[in-house]
């Protein structure tokens, strides 16, 4: 039994296993006080360092598919890993994801099917559908970017919110996933791909070969739209005109029986409720490619990405309400497929007002539409191709063009060159300044003689205190651009391994009990915090990445009195991980006045939303060392409390932490 269970990331921050997520299968656990993340275990014997590698490789390649927040619920798109986990041996057990509400959301083949999407109370309007059809695409556009393939898209690895339409991704540790060095072949689970959604040249095979992995989702894709759109009908169904037509949906596939092209089949007729006569001829142009015989001509996810979008944008006008059924939806200056399918008597209500009904399916800002993917040229031709994302040496190219950022690009290949070559900085070099760079304000012994790194860090500072100010006096625009910022100015580095300090730390963080902190300090206890200080500073010139180590040392400052020290590396901290909470707490401690101290505890609350950890955070700074730190506990108490609304009113309007 796994619940219970203790397990830890590699950054050693502890997770405790609740009961199993109902409905998520049984290797899904819950994480309590954390309602955002969930844990997947795997206990099925399976090969642990190929899965640990796969789960490297999904961490390091996210796609950009961010939760949505409206009026203060998170809407999850997809339930890709966050972190590894590991046992007590550190070996790898699994991995924590974004939790999606299996109670709020719904299987998307329960749509597909308009008697029973009625009686279960789900939308069956071609708003709603056309809606979840250009969320989807989204979705599998942007996984196609990165290299990443589903393969075994179905309706099994989707799920919708009821209510809002934002579509959920699930299953993700089961695709085909690119890695740096290697590809990790999909998992399509004990059944198998679902053969209703399998390409007609893999029906034949029992696993879709290397390299074709992107034809079968561009197939699996067309299908689902085409369902959607088509009150559940799968292209492949139909009335046969010959005995030779094979009866079930994968015989047609192999023949490609499509019945429903430009060009009628000559041997299968159209289900006689099909609307597809009332879909525009773009998209059945789509359709048309998708299902004929030479499967290089099935467009791209991107591809039906650009048009469904454009379909779905209210403002655009391209679906509308039915004049005569305000629950129908119909493509403008097109027949109501529901009509012909449902027809009901028209409201001759002479009284009622001739303004259309709202469309409560229509999502009036769309957060999932890219400006560049808003207006296709409709009626005209397909629209172009998403510009791909710049390739490094491409960007650096463009980047040399400038000259201000070639002489910062050739600045940071010095201090790169510098790094590897030395096995250790030293801790005091003279570093000249340069007439350009504006002058670093505090020195850092574990950057001097790397400028570029340097000048990096003392942005940062900028960045904070512009963060801290802004939040402080509730300008939301202005913190989120100082965040943004944060987050573009981190250095790109691996991730840091464990110093191998950290349990003494926490030895000497927890023997120093409040009532004997810090002026009290016994000399046992400065001989400790002078050596703990030496290991880490060692361990910090060893790997200046090390956010963990530069928070533990500006802690260890703080207690030895060291303000302007402990601020140096609580700034170090943020600038190589901007979410570590404890270092903006810290920061909040010595802040140089109530707005600075408010801002910086705010921005530590909002990114430790777990209850216990929040405290256990707060914990580490007693009363005593507030004292040292010429902070009256009293008024500290009264900012911290203004921080903790502040942050209760920001949580639902900024993106969640990551879990390490």
């Amino acid at each position: 039994m796994t619940e219970g269970n203790i397990y830890w990331s590699l950054r050693g921050r502890e997770y405790r296993l609740g009961p199993p997520v109902e409905g998520a299968g049984g290797d899904v656990y819950s994480v309590p006080l954390s309602r955002e993340i969930v844990a997947m275990i795997h206990d099925d014997g399976a090969d642990l360092a190929v899965r640990e590698r796969k789960v490297e490789a999904m961490l390091k390649l996210p796609p950009a598919l961010p939760d949505i927040v409206e009026d203060g619920e998170r809407f999850v798109r997809i339930a890709w890993p966050v972190a590894s986990l590991h046992d007590k041996s550190r070996r790898f057990a699994g991995f924590l994801m974004p939790a999606v509400d299996m109670q709020a959301t719904s299987p998307l083949a329960s749509v597909l099917q308009e008697d029973q999407a009625r009686a279960d109370g789900l939308p069956t309007s071609l708003g709603a559908k056309i809606n979840l059809a250009a969320r989807l695409a989204v979705a599998i556009t942007e996984l196609h970017q990165l290299d990443h393939r589903v393969v075994h898209l179905s309706p099994a690895n989707l799920r919708f919110h009821r209510q809002s339409l934002h579509l959920a991704v699930i299953g993700c540790e089961r695709f085909s996933i690119r890695a740096s060095r290697e590809r990790f072949a999909p998992d399509p689970g004990v059944g198998g791909i679902a053969f209703r959604y399998v390409a007609p040249e893999f029906q034949e095979s029992k696993h879709i070969p290397p390299g074709n992995e992107e034809a079968q989702d561009r197939f699996a894709l067309a299908v689902l739209v085409f369902e959607l759109l088509n009150f559940g009908i799968h292209p492949f169904d139909g009335t046969p005109t010959r005995d030779d037509i094979p009866a079930d949906i994968r015989g047609r596939i192999v023949r490609n029986c499509y019945a429903y092209g430009a060009t009628p089949h000559a041997d299968l007729k159209p289900c006689p409720d099909s609307g597809h006569l009332a879909m525009p001829k773009e998209l059945r142009s789509l359709f048309d490619r998708a299902f004929v015989a030479d499967g290089r001509a099935r467009p791209p996810a991107q591809e039906w990405s650009t048009w469904l979008q454009f379909y779905a944008i209210p403002s655009n006008n391209c679906v509308v309400v039915c004049g005569a059924n305000a629950s129908h939806h119909h493509f403008a200056d097109l027949p109501c497929a529901a009509c012909a399918r449902d027809p009901l008597p028209p409201d001759n209500d002479a009284e009622a007002p001739k303004e259309k009904p709202p469309n409560p399916f229509m999502v009036a800002d769309s957060p999932f539409v890219p400006i560049e993917h808003a207006f296709p040229p409709a009626n005209l031709f397909p629209p172009a191709p998403r510009p791909k994302r710049v390739a490094p040496w491409k960007w650096a190219l463009r980047r040399l063009a400038n000259p201000r950022e070639a002489a910062l690009m050739a600045a940071l290949l010095l201090a790169l060159g510098y790094y590897l070559l030395s096995p250790a900085t030293p801790e005091h070099v003279s570093v000249p300044k340069s007439a350009d760079a504006p002058a670093v304000p505090a020195t850092n012994p574990y950057l001097t003689g790397n400028p570029a790194l340097q000048q990096s860090e003392a942005q940062t500072d900028g960045y904070v205190t512009a963060a801290a100010l802004a939040i402080a006096t509730d300008d939301r625009s202005e913190w989120q651009r100082a965040i943004t910022n944060l987050h573009t100015d981190v250095p790109a580095h691996p991730p840091a391994p464990p110093s191998g300090f950290q349990p003494a730390f926490a030895d000497f963080s927890a023997s120093l009990s409040s009532d004997h902190l810090p002026a009290s300090l016994l000399k046992a206890d400065e001989g400790k915090r002078q050596a703990l200080l030496n290991k880490l500073r060692q361990a910090l010139r060893r790997n200046p990445y090390d956010d963990e180590t530069a928070y533990e040392l500006g802690w260890l400052s703080l207690v030895g009195g060291r303000q302007d020290e402990a601020r140096n590396f609580f700034l170090h901290a943020i600038w190589v991980n901007p979410d570590r909470a404890n270092a903006w707490y810290g920061l909040g401690v010595i802040g140089a006045d109530d707005n600075q101290q408010t801002g910086a505890l705010t921005t530590a609350e909002l990114l430790t939303p777990d209850p216990t950890q929040a405290e256990a955070m707060r914990n580490a700074f007693p009363p005593l060392l507030l004292q040292l730190c010429s902070v009256k506990p009293d008024r500290f108490a009264e900012l911290l409390v203004k921080a903790r609304e502040l942050a209760e009113h920001y949580r639902p309007l900024v993106a969640p932490p990551k879990y390490e």
